[in-house]
């Protein structure tokens, strides 16, 4: 058993969504941890605490405070609202989208029977209602496209813009440069050549030259501050 919490702040309305094995080391961590006075609030034990706050946060990700962070902002009634949802969601939906997913995981070895079955009125509305859905999110996405773009034009060579968004710079994963690689050693380039160079052959016979041709970039991301009282 674990327990999904939700400890609020002592000034404002911020809170945070968690999990944990053990809820009162936690909560100790919590206060340890953080810049202000952080108080438990609600909690439920449940064997499925990492769903449970997966749910708080996806339900309320519009509500997030900082990007890439836990904290969100809730009132203390949205908050008891948000358990509530919970409590209802781990009691009364859960159990069957764990039962569809187990037969979901079966059908996907099985084999088919080559019948096609006709669609009787509740198959029709659920499909019609998913490619409604589904061309919402096309139509949506290219909607926000041009505005992520203007806002990030906006931003230029500036860190943000207060309240809106920033725009990150950092350290991209290392990565071998392999046109150099090929400019300046041609022959040992062509030993590893197949369709696309093997540059993991070529690291284990070349440890110590491979390392030389690793490069970190460097890559701004784009953070959108989706609170909009912050």
């Amino acid at each position: 058993m674990g327990y999904t919490y939700i400890s609020r702040f002592e000034t404002g309305d911020l809170c945070k969504f968690g999990k944990a094995s053990t809820l009162a080391a936690r909560q100790s961590t919590l206060r340890t941890g953080s810049s202000g006075k952080l108080e438990l609030f609600d909690y439920v034990e449940t064997e499925h605490a990492l769903t449970g706050e997966q749910f708080l946060k996806q339900r309320w990700a519009a509500r997030l405070h900082r990007y890439r962070s836990e904290i969100f902002r809730l009132t203390e009634d949205e908050c008891r609202a948000a358990m509530s949802e919970l409590r209802h969601y781990l009691d009364h939906e859960l159990p069957a989208e764990l039962a569809q997913k187990a037969e979901l995981a079966e059908l996907e070895t099985a084999d088919n029977d080559d019948t096609l079955i006709e669609a009787d009125p509740d198959i029709t509305a659920a499909h019609r209602r998913l490619v409604d859905i589904e061309a919402q999110l096309r139509r949506l996405a290219a909607e926000a496209e041009p505005l992520r773009r203007a806002l990030m034009l906006a931003i230029g060579k500036n860190c943000g813009i207060a309240g809106v968004a920033t725009f990150d710079k950092a350290d991209s994963n290392r990565s071998f440069n392999t046109a150099r690689f090929a400019a300046e050693y041609p022959e040992l380039y062509a030993q590893f050549q197949k369709k696309v160079f093997d540059t993991t052959a070529f690291s284990k016979a070349h440890r110590d030259l491979a390392e030389t041709f690793k490069e970190t970039g460097k890559k701004r991301t784009f953070f959108l501050i989706q609170d909009l009282h912050a």
